[in-house]
Formats: C-alpha cells, structure tokens, sequence
C-alpha cells in the first residue's frame, strides 16, 4: 500500500467511526488525498482538524459555513456598535 491510500484508509477510517467527533488528518495526509477530504468536506459540513507532528495546528471549513459565519460576526458587531438589525436578515 502506498503513502496516498494508506493517508485516505486512514481518514476514512476515522469518518465512519464516529460522524459526531471532530475528524483529524495531517498535513501529509491532506496533501495526498485534498480532494476527496474537499469532496466530504463539502457533503457532510463537518470542519476537519489539521495536524502537523500531531499536534492541532489549523481548521478547515466548508466556504458556506465559512462565509455564514463572517456574516454572522458582522453582525454581531454591528449589533455592538448599537445598530440592532442585522444587515441581510435570513430566515432560520
């Protein structure tokens, strides 16, 4: 088995375990497989942990819930600045 499959047996392997828990994969496994964990990424919403040597060192997010989440920032801190409405109210 090559680095490539084993990197993707591995992620894999980690998303069936448990779809609640955080998923995890290193940087040298994302490289080798970016596009299926982009693929999934996009389907499940569910952010992924990158690590480097184990440790946790960044998030990756799906752009919807990465652009919902800026407006949502915007929002609030506009709501701080005493503007009570949010600027493109949608429906929840």
């Amino acid at each position: 088995m090559n680095t490539r499959t084993l990197a993707m047996k591995s992620y894999t392997e980690k998303r069936q375990s448990d779809k609640r828990t955080m998923l995890s994969i290193s940087i040298t496994s994302l490289r080798h497989s970016g596009d299926k964990v982009l693929e999934n990424l996009n389907r499940d919403k569910q952010p992924v942990l990158i690590t480097r040597y184990g440790l946790p060192k960044g998030y990756l997010i799906d752009k919807e819930t990465f652009e919902l989440r800026q407006q949502r920032i915007k929002d609030l801190e506009r709501m701080i600045k005493g503007e009570r409405e949010p600027e493109n109210p949608k429906p929840r």
